[in-house]
């Protein structure tokens, strides 16, 4: 059969518009239900969970790149690219919504602060590993599987529980909800909650979702801070406490120790001056305990201040075993001292904080020890360090004994304070002072035989500190010393002082042998020129031995020296019958034994500028008059002390009992300084300094010569604050009770010094108006007299001053001159470049290191105008300094053409003190001859 292509084309394309018309509507109409099923298709994508991470995505193939090219497109065709773009659109999402969710899920699982669902009624919802953790449960699941009711196994406190729903149900929002919980061992922490409450629609609370952290520890913080700030509130009313009663306490010890001084500047004899020494000595060591508590309570406060002097290690050391020596013979123990020849003599530190802690660990050894010997050491040790060491032969400690040792208030064992006492706080202390000064303090020790106690502390050598330390004269120089002695260590000892000294000496533990030993030296041509015999030895002692050397023919004439204890001397019976030249105590001071063999051995010599002595004030009444003071004490007892010591010294002194009456004084009175003490009734001194400063700058104070007036502070506190207040307040110079007569008066010497200078500027009118009325005829001789001698100002250095502090000592006076001379102008040219360019800082010091040095060699015009600088730095002046540092050149000026005219002269320094008499004095003598 024949078709025509053209027909049946026709026929194709009719068919197919029909079929096209009838298909439309059905096609609009399934992509209506395409839209809705990608509808259906979100709503299920939402509600269903979606594949993990890890899933290969689904992979969709397009139906539009499936189509066939050659067929005809149409709208189908479009709708179908619309299908397949949207679902490429869900496969993003989709893919998206995964990485969200693995991200939430490793923020879950790998948060350090536990995340949590709970339902109301207290049951875990979920949980992630943090939350596990933090209550001591392995997993997430075990926490929720054993917590069945919050309420009841978590919380401490199950209140808590209820707060925190009622919390969540009044705001929906809880933060910072602190509680105790209980961990799975029982244990307790502190838990802190941020939590919200999710609800459903029918606004009821579904659930309560949130994160917990672990406080414990801040909470401890917390607690630890609150108590520490407890404890230093009670530590700074302890500290007040303690420091108000040590005030009081020291009242009367001020009493003892001052009434102490002057019975020992009274006429005793040897034995009577001892025991006031051991007294006056017992009086410091009181006041050193009653500073222990204190101490104590500073150093736990970190408010303790460390001084750094210069001191004399032998000294020191010497004082301490002094002390004690009482309390070592009545237990008949050995107590013995010993500085070996490498520590240097003079040290830079704090002396009064290592005698305190040799006093408390001689003590100790001392309390432990029934029978053998107790010795102090002091040696070098190779990195330079001080080693100070308490040996003692007592009953030792064990091990556990020794660990707990140190610590505040403890004992060795509770049997240790029942039978020997003491508070277990001495110890403590020296451990504390010691670290405090950059040592250590330790203890080597074996039960049942005895204990060494050390500490070892970083000391620099002061200048000037090479030994020897006493020099013997050099007709005495290696003379032979035979020492007898039963104890090894005085034998050490006494070998190593004696070498030091430059004797020969020879050792003997066996009294027996002295004899022969005697008798040796004298067949060898050398004979001994001394023997030490210690008094108390076994089988033969010192007394016999002294016997039977004075009947042996030949060496009746060597010299005896005995060393005897404290509490058994010899009679002057028994020394004269034995042929005993001379006694000494035990415990021995190297420098009473030094004076006794240089006596023993030459009687006609005198020991001058000897290292380490240093002069004291004579305190018998002085025919010198020094001036007119005011003290101003509330004390009875501190005033007699006081007045008697300032009166021996040539003051004349008025007494005030309060700050008001001192301040009274002064607007009628003239004065050259006022001693002041801090605590008074009605105005203490603190405020009545100031008030007398407000005086002087309103012009109120006319009749003081000087000003601005000196005014010493008195007080029993000793601090660097203390100090500070003192010198806030207008005062110029703190003197420390109980008072050191030799602090108080150098004091008074160094602060007096511009009014001695203004006393001896007066002109001549003023002084001859003193005078007794003269006859015309006596007035004509007595101009003549005058008529040579020029109008009187103040020498550059007054000589009289400067011999009186040596105690007449020429070549020292010569000695401190010359270094005087020698370091004035480098100090002068450092104040005045300070002063000029305005470092207040700077010249304070300098300019106080000067009116210091000057008045202590007897330069008083420049000490006054040193201090005049000194006065300009501490008030800050921004003024123009020229006049003071022009002062300052000018003075500098006259001391050197002083020094100049003066120490070319033979005798100058005899000689200018005979000659530089006051005036006043002078015309005095004068007038008197004519009557």
């Amino acid at each position: 059969m024949t078709f025509n292509v053209t027909s049946i084309d026709w026929w194709s394309v009719l068919i197919c518009a029909a079929f096209v018309a009838v298909l439309q509507p059905l096609l609009q109409s399934a992509a209506r239900q395409v839209r809705r099923l990608f509808g259906h298709v979100d709503a299920l994508l939402e509600r269903q969970s979606p594949a993990p991470a890890s899933a290969a995505p689904p992979q969709w193939t397009s139906i539009a790149a499936q189509k066939n090219p050659s067929e005809p497109t149409g709208d189908y065709s479009h709708i179908l690219q619309i299908i397949d773009a949207e679902i490429a659109a869900r496969e993003a999402a989709s893919s998206a919504l995964r990485e969200a969710e693995a991200r939430y899920r490793s923020i879950f699982e790998n948060s350090v602060e536990g995340i949590f669902q709970t339902t109301p009624d207290g049951r875990y919802l979920s949980a992630n590993p943090a939350l596990a953790r933090i209550y001591g449960y392995n997993s997430p699941s075990e926490l929720i599987g054993s917590i069945g009711n919050i309420e009841r196994q978590l919380y401490v406190d199950p209140d808590r529980r209820h707060e925190f729903a009622r919390r969540l149900t009044q705001s929906d929002v809880v933060t910072g909800f602190e509680s105790e919980v209980y961990r799975r061992d029982g244990s307790v922490i502190w838990i802190s909650e941020n939590a919200r409450a999710i609800r459903d629609a029918g606004d009821q609370i579904v659930r309560y979702e949130g994160t917990v952290v672990d406080i414990t520890e801040r909470k401890q913080l917390d607690d630890f801070r609150r108590q520490k700030e407890t404890a230093d509130a009670a530590n700074q009313a302890k500290s007040t406490f303690l420091a108000r009663m040590s005030h009081e306490i020291r009242t009367p010890l001020n009493g003892v120790i001052g009434m102490l001084e002057l019975l020992r500047s009274s006429p005793l004899d040897g034995r009577q001056q001892h025991h006031v020494q051991i007294a006056r000595t017992s009086a410091d060591v009181l006041l050193g305990l009653i500073n222990q508590l204190l101490d104590f309570s500073k150093i736990e406060a970190g408010k303790l201040e460390l001084e750094s002097v210069e001191f004399d290690v032998q000294t020191l050391v010497d004082d301490v075993i002094e002390m004690f020596g009482h309390k070592a013979q009545d237990k008949g123990i050995e107590l013995t001292a010993h500085v070996l020849p490498e520590v240097p003599r003079l040290a830079q530190g704090d002396p009064e904080r290592i005698r305190q802690m040799l006093i408390n660990l001689v003590n100790n050894a001392l309390k432990f020890t029934e029978r053998g010997e107790v010795s102090i050491q002091v040696s070098r040790e190779e990195s330079g360090e001080i080693r100070f060491s308490v040996r003692d032969t007592g009953i030792g400690l064990t091990p556990p004994q020794k660990e707990r040792l140190f610590s505040p208030f403890m004992q060795a064992d509770a049997s240790t304070t029942r039978k020997y006492g003491g508070t277990g706080l001495g110890l403590a202390i020296c451990r504390q002072l010691a670290e405090l000064m950059g040592g250590c303090i330790e203890v080597d020790s074996e039960p049942g035989s005895g204990s060494t106690f050390w500490f070892r502390i970083p000391l620099r050598a002061a200048a000037d500190s090479e030994r020897p330390r006493l020099t013997v004269p050099a007709n005495l120089a290696r003379l032979r010393v035979l020492a007898v002695d039963d104890n090894v260590t005085n034998l050490t000892i006494l070998h190593d002082q004696l070498t030091q000294w430059t004797f020969r000496p020879t050792l003997l533990s066996d009294p027996t042998k002295v004899l022969a030993e005697l008798r040796q030296g004298q067949v060898e041509g050398d004979p001994y020129r001394l023997v030490i015999l210690d008094h108390q030895m076994p089988g033969m002692d010192g007394e016999k031995v002294a016997r039977a050397i004075r009947r042996e023919a030949g060496l009746g004439r060597v010299p005896l020296l005995m060393l005897t204890s404290a509490d058994n001397p010899l009679s002057r019976e028994i020394r004269e019958q034995a042929g005993l030249a001379a006694c000494i105590s035990k415990p021995v001071r190297e420098s009473r034994l030094f004076d006794t063999i240089i006596s023993t051995l030459n009687p006609e010599s005198r020991r001058q500028d000897r290292p380490g002595a240093s002069p004291r004030h004579d305190l018998t009444p002085s025919p010198v008059h020094r001036g007119k003071l005011l003290l101003a004490e509330d004390n009875d007892i501190n005033q007699l002390v006081a007045v008697q010591i300032l009166q021996n010294a040539g003051w004349d002194v008025d007494v005030a009992d309060d700050g008001q009456a001192a301040v009274d004084a002064v607007l009628r009175t003239r004065y050259d300084a006022v001693l002041m003490d801090c605590q008074m009734p009605i105005l203490d001194g603190l405020e009545a300094t100031r008030e007398i400063r407000r005086l002087e700058q309103d012009g109120s104070l006319s009749v003081q010569a000087c000003r601005p007036l000196p005014i010493i502070a008195l007080t029993a506190n000793a601090s660097t604050g203390d100090r500070d207040r003192c010198l806030a307040a207008g005062m110029g110079a703190f003197v420390s009770k109980p008072i050191v007569v030799d602090q108080l008066l150098g004091v008074l010497n160094d602060l007096t010094a511009v009014s001695a200078a203004a006393r001896i500027e007066q002109p001549a009118a003023a002084v001859l108006s003193t005078l007794p009325t003269l006859s015309a005829a006596d007035e004509s001789v007595l101009q003549e007299t005058f008529e040579g001698i020029p109008e009187p100002v103040a020498p550059a250095i007054l000589l009289d001053d400067l011999l009186q502090r040596c105690s007449g000592n020429e070549t020292f006076a010569r000695k401190i001159l010359e270094k005087f001379r020698q370091r004035m102008p480098t100090s002068i040219d450092a104040i005045c470049e300070a002063a000029m360019n305005c470092h207040h800082a700077t010249c304070g010091p300098l300019a106080h290191a000067l009116k210091g040095a000057s008045a202590s060699v007897g330069a008083a015009r420049i000490s006054a105008a040193a201090a005049e600088l000194e006065q300009w730095s501490k008030r800050h002046d921004a003024g123009n300094p020229a006049w003071y540092v022009a002062q300052l050149r000018e003075e500098q000026r006259i001391c050197e053409e002083w020094f100049a005219a003066t120490t070319s002269e033979p005798n100058w320094l005899t000689a200018r003190s005979a000659g530089e008499t006051s005036l006043a004095a002078t015309r005095s003598f004068a007038a008197s001859s004519l009557t």
